[in-house]
């Protein structure tokens, strides 16, 4: 199921329950492995991805957004910002 990647959106909820894990107690495991919150976790893995789609795709800044999960592509680009220092524009100007 975790395989799928970050433009499947699953909720912490799912994750618990597929390692037979209370929510609470799935969370505090995945921050002593990982080292942050699942939820952080799964919000890099989309903006890693995204970075990636902005490289290598054709797509558009609002379709990436929405493919990955984003409820807006100005919430997208906040998010991305704030993990790369980067507008996703920028990504894409600069890899044209």
């Amino acid at each position: 199921m975790v395989a799928a990647g970050p433009e499947r959106r699953f909720t912490i909820d799912e994750l618990a329950e597929e390692v037979h894990l209370s929510t609470s107690r799935f969370k505090a495991r995945f921050r002593e492995q990982m080292g942050m919150p699942p939820g952080e976790y799964m919000v890099r893995a989309k903006v890693e991805r995204a970075h990636q789609l902005l490289e290598e795709s054709a797509l558009s800044i609002t379709d990436i957004a929405y493919r990955l999960g984003f409820s807006s592509s100005q919430y997208f680009a906040t998010v991305f910002k704030r993990f790369t220092n980067m507008r996703p524009k920028d990504v894409r100007r600069r890899t044209a």
